[in-house]
């Protein structure tokens, strides 16, 4: 496993160059508030991040879940109504 800082081409004038994501970047990447990893070092806040879930993606399937969840009760409803 890296224990990398992860970095980002930036295409300038015909030349490429890299930069670093700071912290609060990565925090916004996987969908936690700006300064959530605050009060540790920079490598262990990437680190974290790293190893967590991207909050906007769990939403994302767990909205999905419970839209179908209830259309199939919606529709075994309708179908075992008497």
């Amino acid at each position: 496993m890296s224990r990398m800082a992860p970095i980002v081409s930036v295409k300038g004038n015909d030349t490429s160059q890299y930069r670093r994501l700071t912290p609060v970047e990565c925090e916004r990447l996987q969908g936690f508030p700006d300064g959530w990893t605050e009060g540790i070092s920079d490598l262990q806040r990437y680190n974290c991040l790293g190893n967590s879930v991207t909050v906007n993606v769990i939403e994302a399937i767990a909205e999905k879940m419970k839209k179908d969840l209830e259309a199939m009760k919606n529709r075994s409803t309708k179908i075992y109504k008497v």
